[in-house]
């Protein structure tokens, strides 16, 4: 928000500093605005320096006289008063009629809706329940399907390892196999001959 001085509100509209100051003194209360700044001085808003023009129009310009002027600013801020006034009753009233309407919904509501609201509610609690039915059927449907799951699982690993276990004897046997094969050659083609004696004549 801007804040002007004296002076510098008598350069922006070209109104004496000694007549500002009287429709200062003139006027204070109706001023929206205007305060005190340091040193006790007077301190002006962008709405109080259209106020000070629109008070040196119709002082210059429609030729009123301060206290005519102040006739009609005063009617303003009184009609400004009473309509504010008048706002704020109406809304106490609508602000109590929707407190009233509140707390008495059903002396007012058609039974006709009522009922079909209290239908409404039946087939939402209806289909709640029906839900909650199926929900537990999954439930207990996946929890089923898990425990399965599980026994496959441990199945699976259990083949796993007997192959692994067959795998091993096979193994084993085809390197007894082996062993016993070469050995039996070994024993073939090493055995020792037997020359017979020769007798010397």
């Amino acid at each position: 928000m801007a804040n002007y001085d004296v002076k510098k509100v008598s350069r922006m509209t070209d109104i004496s500093v000694d007549t500002v100051h009287h429709y200062v003194k003139k006027f204070r209360k109706f001023f929206p605005g205007l305060r005190r700044g340091k040193f006790n001085a007077l301190i002006f808003s962008n709405e109080d320096v259209e106020f000070l023009i629109r008070i040196r129009t119709m002082n210059k310009m429609d030729n009123l006289t301060l206290s005519e002027i102040k006739k009609i600013i005063k009617d303003e801020h009184n009609n400004v008063k009473v309509t504010k006034k008048e706002e704020v009753v109406n809304n106490r009233e609508e602000e109590n009629l929707k407190i009233d309407t509140l707390e008495r919904p059903l002396e007012k509501f058609p039974i006709e809706k009522l009922e079909n609201f209290e239908n409404m509610l039946t087939g939402i609690q209806e289909e709640y329940k029906n839900l909650s039915e199926n929900n537990a059927l999954v439930l207990s449907e996946t929890e089923e399907l898990k425990t399965k799951s599980e026994d496959l699982k441990n199945m699976m690993s259990l083949i796993y390892t007997k192959m692994n276990h067959i795998e091993l004897r096979q193994q084993k046997i085809i390197d007894e196999v082996n062993k016993g094969f070469w050995t039996k050659l070994k024993a073939m083609f090493l055995k020792p001959i037997r020359v017979p004696f020769l007798w010397r004549f």
